[in-house]
């Protein structure tokens, strides 16, 4: 399961980190619960950072805030 750092407009610090069963790819949306509703993000970049001089590779993927064109900002999670 990749570990993947999400990343939004600040390229210096993470917006979340997660566990993924596969790495999202380009044009991809990635909806995160916050609380009783989901976030979404689109998927607008994809890269691998290199740890160190590690030679290990960090999945990371830079999104943008979709939630202000999708009707679903609000929609609250089945109980």
């Amino acid at each position: 399961m990749p570990n993947v750092e999400v990343y939004e407009k600040n390229e210096m610090k993470p917006l979340f980190e997660g566990d993924f069963t596969f790495l999202p790819r380009l044009g991809e949306y990635i909806s995160k619960d916050v609380g009783g509703y989901f976030e979404h993000y689109h998927v607008v970049e994809v890269w691998h950072r290199e740890e160190g001089k590690s030679g290990i590779f960090k999945a990371c993927v830079r999104v943008i805030d979709d939630d202000n064109m999708t009707a679903s900002k609000g929609r609250r999670l089945p109980s």
